[in-house]
């Protein structure tokens, strides 16, 4: 079975749109599946990101964003894999989807939080221009449309699509579930004492994340979460660091809060450990890797409801609140009362939950399932639904 995986880009800047495909695709391999990914990165970036995994890198024409590539679309008409799993929606891969469709190539469709409604109010006339020239195609004639959570399908229906839908999560890796960061050296680094409590914010620095609500919340609740310092983590975008960089200020909270910009591999797996608590106050989530990831490194996670992670309240190892100031600040308060055995006892209830749903391994068994039955080799899985 060849499955072709259409992904915009691997770069760390793409966040989980890059690193879900790969880590699907990669696991996909482990188990014998003849797994590839076409890419509109640079071929130096596509490498480094790749990290050992066989990618294709398409020059583009134009503007990088849109991702248009005439060669990818001349391999689109010769290439044969069985199936075609496109990443994102509103870049000019589409048309490369769009090809192999019309030579019968069946076609999975994962838009990865672009239906959502905060994200489509955002670059509204390129979407209504790649709906036009191939995207409205794609969507509603794709075999099988991919969703990571249940609030996914409802906003594929909302936007008047009936194709049959798979909700297939994402997850993180057995060795990320297994490795323990180095929380003292961590501190050590940023001058944080070890009696400290640190709350973690890791993801893209963009105005989706939510990041003014958190700071507000800190601000309006200062004296009762005075102890705690706040670290942000992650690559900025658009210029919006600068923009929180003055709200820090304006709100006199720089002497609680720290930038690190980007964190990776090693760095990144000891930022995890040497906070208390992980917190994500986003505007809208498809499903939220790094969510994921924090509970792996037994995290109590504190995020919103515009993330799909119900499981926090079921499960007793978060927080998940309406998107706004009070609630998250009730949120901390909360976490902020609580002796720090709680919140590790919290920690590990959400290691739990994710060593027995989320994990790589699982999901390339969900994808291949779904590839058989698209293929006619297999009966429908339980996780496709199609009303």
């Amino acid at each position: 079975m060849q499955i072709l995986h259409l992904v915009p880009s691997l770069s760390r800047n793409a966040g989980g749109l890059g690193s879900a495909p790969l880590a699907t695709a990669r696991a996909q391999r482990d188990v014998g599946v003849d797994a590839s990914i076409w890419c509109a990165d640079p071929p130096a970036v596509a490498t480094a990101a790749a990290r050992g995994f066989d990618v294709v890198a398409f020059p583009v024409a134009g503007p990088r964003r849109f991702a248009f590539s005439p060669a990818a679309e001349r391999r689109g008409r010769t290439a044969s894999p069985d199936i075609v799993h496109q990443h994102g929606l509103w870049t000019a891969q589409g048309r490369v989807t769009r090809i192999l469709r019309s030579r019968g190539i069946r076609t999975v469709v994962a838009p990865h939080g672009s239906l959502a409604p905060y994200a489509l109010r955002r670059s509204r006339w390129r979407k209504r221009f790649a709906l036009t020239w191939f995207e409205s195609h794609n969507l509603h004639e794709a075999s099988c449309l991919h969703a990571t959570s249940a609030g996914e399908v409802q906003a594929f229906r909302q936007f008047g699509l009936r194709a049959p839908v798979a909700v297939i999560p994402n997850g993180v890796s057995p060795s990320w579930l297994a490795t323990v960061g180095d929380r003292s050296g961590f501190r050590r680094r940023y001058g944080i004492d070890d009696e400290t409590p640190v709350m973690l914010f890791l993801s893209r620095i963009h105005p989706i994340k939510g990041l003014p609500m958190l700071l507000a919340a800190l601000a309006r609740h200062r004296e009762q979460l005075a102890r705690w310092r706040l670290l942000i983590a992650g690559p900025d975008e658009a210029g919006h660091r600068a923009e929180i960089e003055r709200l820090v200020a304006g709100l006199g909270l720089s002497g609680s809060v720290s930038f690190l910009g980007p964190l990776l591999e090693e760095p990144k797996r000891d930022a995890f450990a040497a906070a208390d608590l992980f917190v994500l106050p986003t505007h809208t989530e498809n499903f939220g890797i790094v969510i994921a990831e924090a509970l792996a490194c037994r995290l109590p996670v504190i995020t919103t409801q515009a993330a799909p992670w119900r499981e926090l309240d079921v499960n007793g190892c978060g927080w998940w609140v309406p998107p706004d100031t009070a609630s998250i600040g009730a949120a901390l308060l909360d976490a902020a009362s609580r002796p720090l055995e709680d919140l590790r006892a919290m920690g590990a209830r959400g290691h739990a939950l994710v060593a027995s749903h989320y994990l790589w391994p699982l999901v390339a068994e969900r994808t291949i399932g779904l590839y058989r039955w698209l293929l006619g080799h297999g009966e429908r899985p339980f996780f496709v639904t199609v009303d």
